[in-house]
């Protein structure tokens, strides 16, 4: 077992903080060794396949807070990755855009359901 989530373009990217859990972590911040932040949702939980962004400590509050829908977050990102996670390693592929059924639902804002999630980078 690795001691990080992902490895992307050479860089480990460690699971921070797990927001949504069923079985396995299904939305949830990674940071890797520079201290960038990430959002992963695990898009089939079968197939152990994500969608990746880069993206700021601000914007994760903005969608903690529900100032954004959690569909932007992966929409405004300039920085894009679907991961295929098998135990020979990552499958990495950078991406321009995600798939509309890949994504959470057009303008769904994230609901707390555990309260150690807003104060979360607070």
């Amino acid at each position: 077992m690795n001691d990080y989530s992902f490895l992307i373009d050479g860089k480990k990217i460690y699971s921070e903080k797990t927001l949504v859990y069923y079985d396995l972590p299904l939305l949830f911040v990674c940071y890797d060794n520079e201290n960038n932040k990430y959002l992963a949702l695990c898009t089939d939980s079968d197939e152990l396949s994500y969608i990746l962004v880069m993206t700021s400590p601000e914007r994760i509050i903005d969608m903690l807070d529900q100032k954004i829908s959690m569909d932007c977050i992966f929409k405004e990102s300039t920085h894009k990755w679907r991961v295929k996670s098998e135990n020979s390693g990552d499958i990495v592929k950078i991406v321009n855009s995600f798939e509309d059924d890949e994504l959470p639902e057009k303008g769904a804002l994230f609901s707390l359901v555990d309260v150690s999630n807003k104060q979360y980078l607070k």
